[in-house]
């Protein structure tokens, strides 16, 4: 049986491509043709409330990333308007991953809280991103599961609901990012929150700076990213 996936995409706009132009190609071409598609169940587009670059990310919930092999979708990367090529020939950098659910997530996992609604996106989100090293994932995949998950659905009030995925498929391109091959990150956790006290507050986050988190944190990775953005948008099909 296939596992949900996630696409997410990250755009840094350029001085030929404005943001209001870029939230016009992708309102009204990008992220309509992609909705169009079964596999395709949602978009939430976000905007970096980190002061880091990229500034916008964009995700969606996929039925599974076979799903992402078939013609009716590689036909939109093959066949892209003259706007598109534009549009991502002039932004600063641009990335597209796709990542499938971590398998067991569905039972190992604290279930959402009750500020969950499926009918509601969440208003801001944690995208935490790992490079583990080499005999580390199964350690990690404990440390998520036994601990630091199930800590944050317990002592996190704004907590709504987190998520893992491992990368599948990749592809980037930009101005500052050509000749960049290096692979993203494997491991992508979603935390989402229902206020920017809760997501943003370092002191709290600092709660749960355990002896295990800090040997994830510093032994077990080459490189942790933490990314926090705001919903700045969301798409649903028609």
């Amino acid at each position: 049986m296939s596992l949900p996936a996630c696409l997410v995409a990250l755009l840094e706009p350029d001085t030929n491509v404005s943001e209001a132009e870029y939230n016009d190609w992708a309102d009204n071409e990008h992220i309509p043709a992609r909705l169009q598609l079964p596999a395709f169940q949602n978009c939430i587009r976000w905007k970096a409330v980190d002061r880091k670059k990229p500034s916008w990310a964009t995700s969606y919930d996929l039925t599974s990333y076979e799903e992402t092999l078939k013609p009716e979708y590689t036909a939109l990367n093959a066949n892209r308007s003259a706007r598109e090529l534009r549009v991502f020939g002039d932004v600063a950098m641009f990335e597209r991953r796709v990542y499938e659910a971590y398998e067991g997530n569905v039972t190992k996992l604290p279930k959402p809280s009750a500020l969950y609604d499926p009918a509601k996106p969440a208003p801001f989100a944690h995208f935490i991103t790992m490079y583990p090293k080499p005999g580390a994932e199964e350690e990690i995949e404990r440390w998520y599961e036994e601990e630091h998950i199930p800590d944050m659905a317990k002592s996190f009030g704004g907590w709504i609901r987190s998520r893992r995925f491992i990368l599948k498929d990749w592809l980037r391109g930009g101005k500052e990012l050509l000749g960049d091959d290096a692979s993203p990150p494997k491991f992508l956790a979603i935390h989402e929150y229902s206020h920017i006290e809760i997501a943003g507050n370092q002191e709290e986050l600092n709660k749960f700076s355990t002896e295990w988190t800090v040997k994830v944190l510093t032994e077990l990775n080459s490189k942790v990213e933490f990314r926090l953005f705001a919903m700045d948008k969301e798409f649903r099909k028609d």
